[in-house]
């Protein structure tokens, strides 16, 4: 409050009377300089009291425990890394049922390298196909890709039919072989 004490000791008193307009003059020209407002000072106080609470909060933390949570959640993520590489593998070796395969065998050790990739595929599969030779497709499978295909009949009149578009079709086409 220095600068105050300034002004009014370098205020003007004539006749016993201190020349208050030009007092204030000098105050309202010197108070932004080295005071704020209510409304910044509140804002301000807002945010330092949201600050020194936050700072409160963070000084509770476990670091500890976020650190063994942390490395939970990483290896978790790896486990279901090497079991989605399992399942595409087997998947794209023919493989039914790639769950039950990894519920059966489970995840080795020495199925993956330091990387996390799959690597001794061929031994992994021929173990498989050995353990569970019903979990892969056959060649007789293959050749049966459509059981539950539809093929329609040709048609027995003047024109032979290459089969019907819909059910109607089908079922005029009936009706009119009945009917010959």
């Amino acid at each position: 409050m220095e600068w105050l004490k300034k002004l009014i000791a370098a205020a003007k008193i004539t006749d016993g009377k201190l020349d208050a307009d030009a007092l204030c003059a000098g105050i309202e020209k010197e108070i932004p300089k080295h005071m704020v407002d209510l409304e910044t000072h509140n804002t301000v106080k807002g945010d330092l009291d949201a600050a020194q609470k936050r700072v409160k909060a963070l000084e509770k933390l476990d670091a500890e425990g976020l650190q063994a949570q942390l490395g939970q959640e990483r290896s978790a993520r790896a486990k279901e890394q090497r079991e989605y590489q399992f399942k595409s593998f087997a998947l794209q070796s023919g493989a039914l049922d790639p769950d039950y395969l990894l519920f059966k065998r489970g995840l080795l050790d020495g199925d993956f390298d330091e990387a996390g990739k799959l690597q001794n595929t061929d031994d992994i599969l021929q173990s498989l196909r050995e353990g569970f030779p019903t979990q892969f497709k056959t060649e007789k499978q293959d050749e049966q890709a459509a059981p539950y295909s539809y093929e329609p009949k040709g048609g027995k009149g003047k024109e032979d039919s290459a089969g019907a578009a819909s059910f109607v079709d089908i079922i005029r086409a009936e009706q009119a072989g009945k009917n010959d």
